[in-house]
């Protein structure tokens, strides 16, 4: 007997018709603004801010999707608004952090800070894409990583 896929498959539900909605967290006013361009060119709301305080308002008025993080803020530490950002129950975020601190140490940091993926600057645009399009995660395994600092 013969199945055909339409059969044994079950049907696949429609894509949401909403676009993604990215925060982007960055200081640098001309990077902000590329970011900005880049994401709005395929598709995504994107919103921008420029220090943590900002990020977090921004965050509480309308939460995002993906949030791309830089960790040098002129405010708070972009590791704090990570943490803050889970410690308010974001866990379904994902939380890009793209920084030029990119030592190993900082990597872990931002991991354990609840990040689900860490790009360094200076960066491809398409990888950058390609992370936003990914969604990186936090796995759901590691709710005991988020918040803490050190070793």
């Amino acid at each position: 007997m013969l199945w055909s896929r339409s059969v044994i498959e079950p049907p696949v539900p429609p894509a949401d018709p909403r676009p993604l909605a990215v925060l982007v967290v960055e200081d640098d006013r001309l990077l902000g603004r590329m970011l900005t361009r880049l994401l709005s060119a395929e598709g995504y709301e994107v919103a921008h801010a420029m220090t943590g305080r900002e990020a977090l308002r921004r965050w509480t008025e309308k939460p995002a999707d993906v949030v791309l993080l830089d960790l040098m803020l002129p405010d708070i530490d972009g590791l704090e608004v990570c943490r803050a950002l889970r410690r308010r129950g974001q866990r379904e975020a994902s939380i890009i952090v793209v920084s030029a601190r990119c030592e190993a140490s900082d990597q872990e940091k931002a991991f354990e800070a609840g990040a689900g993926c860490f790009l360094a600057k200076p960066f491809q645009t398409e990888e950058l894409l390609r992370l936003v399009r990914a969604r990186c995660r936090v796995p759901k395994a590691a709710p005991d990583r988020i918040g803490r600092t050190g070793g």
